[in-house]
This record gives C-alpha cells, structure tokens and sequence, in this order.
C-alpha cells in the first residue's frame, strides 16, 4: 500500500527522479552515517555527564529520524555535529528528489546510559 501511494504521489506532483536515485540516496546515507560512527569511535566517558545524544538525519515530516551517542570527552562535538548535520541534509535531498515520505512520528532520544566508562543507549532503528 505505500509503493503505491508512492507512486500516485509521485505521478501527480510529476517527480523525475532520472539523476537521483533510491540506491544514491542510500549509498550516500550509509556512507555518511559511517563516517558520523566514526567520528564517534567508542563513546567512551568518566560520568555519564560526559555522554552527549545527537540527532541524525531527517523525517519527511520533519524532526530527527534517530539519535547517536556521543563522548564529550572523547569525540570532536563540531565534528559529530557537522557529520549528523550531513545525514540530514541528505534525507532533505532524498526528499525533495525523490519524494520520500515518512511516519510523522514523534522521535525522541532514549535514555542514556553510563555503563563501565561507557556511554550506551538503544537507537531507534529504521526500517
């Protein structure tokens, strides 16, 4: 039911998607969201004061589509900053190009853990 309101959505607002593609989109994501993963490394921290959650990508809707955890005390903040600004802007492009849609839902952080020196939370998971 939702390829098919895909595709009625897309040919009535006549989407062309020939220079941008579903397997684009995802290969720049994945690639995008590895090197956020990176940049986080370990996540490691003295207290759980020192864990920080960070939005990543974006919803059709609007809001964050999951959320990361970083170290403070170990990451570079700007960095993980710019590489999950990065995420979303490719969600944006996605998007527009290709006419992505999305739940709607309300995406909140989970808690944040601080278990033996690291700083641990269940990311939400897409599908």
């Amino acid at each position: 039911m939702r390829i098919a309101l895909f595709l009625a959505i897309s040919l009535l607002i006549g989407c062309d998607t020939a220079g941008y593609s579903q397997a684009d989109y995802e290969r720049e994501h994945d690639a995008a969201v590895a090197e956020l993963m990176a940049a986080i490394g370990t996540p490691s921290a003295s207290s759980l004061a020192g864990c920080r959650v960070v939005a990543v990508g974006e919803q059709a809707c609007g809001g964050p589509a999951t959320f990361r955890v970083e170290s403070v005390e170990t990451a570079d903040s700007a960095e993980v900053e710019r590489l999950a600004a990065r995420v979303a802007e490719i969600d944006r492009a996605a998007i527009r190009e290709l006419g992505l849609v999305s739940t709607c839902e309300l995406r909140e952080p989970r808690p944040v853990e601080w278990v033996d020196g690291v700083c641990l939370f269940e990311p939400i998971v897409i599908d």
